[in-house]
């Protein structure tokens, strides 16, 4: 996955082959980032508030147009955060205690939406947890996949939505 999406393997590597990776004085990156996970904290904490402030308006939507809105949510942070996402999903992804919060916060919104949606018989699984498990699983793999391809996020919106929920 990280030679796929042209990222190096961040987390399997140590901060002083990050500082000279990037170029930069090791020093400068401890002063910084006393630690792999204090980056990784930060590097994720932005994505985790702007996922968090996205999903809560969802709540006023019906339940099938508020799936719609996960999935449109995750293209807005694919445009503005792909990298982190990559991290964030990837194979060696993990959550760090500095956003252990946020995220526990984004989860329980994230459930409650697809518990809505299940309730209501517009998920394809009728399962809230199945259909949050396959979207968690699948997102990033189909942003990625469709990222270089013409009408991109459209092709993304259509694949996920068709994944998640059941025909109008």
């Amino acid at each position: 996955l990280w030679v796929y999406y042209g990222l190096p393997p961040a987390l399997g590597i140590r901060l002083d082959a990050l500082a000279s990776r990037a170029e930069v004085a090791r020093g400068t990156l401890y002063n910084y980032f006393p630690s792999k996970d204090a980056l990784l904290g930060a590097i994720l904490e932005p994505v985790l508030e702007q996922a968090l402030r996205g999903v809560k308006p969802l709540r006023r939507r019906k339940a099938r147009a508020a799936v719609q809105g996960m999935v449109d949510l995750y293209l807005a942070l694919w445009r503005d955060h792909e990298h982190a996402l990559c991290i964030a999903f990837g194979p060696q992804g993990r959550l760090v205690e500095q956003v252990e919060e946020l995220h526990v916060r984004y989860v329980r919104e994230v459930m409650a939406l697809f518990e809505r949606a299940a309730r209501a018989g517009v998920l394809r699984t009728d399962d809230a947890r199945a259909s949050a498990m396959t979207f968690r699983l699948t997102v990033v793999p189909v942003l990625g996949t469709f990222a270089a391809l013409p009408e991109a996020e459209q092709r993304a919106r259509e694949t996920l939505c068709a994944m998640l929920l059941r025909p109008e």
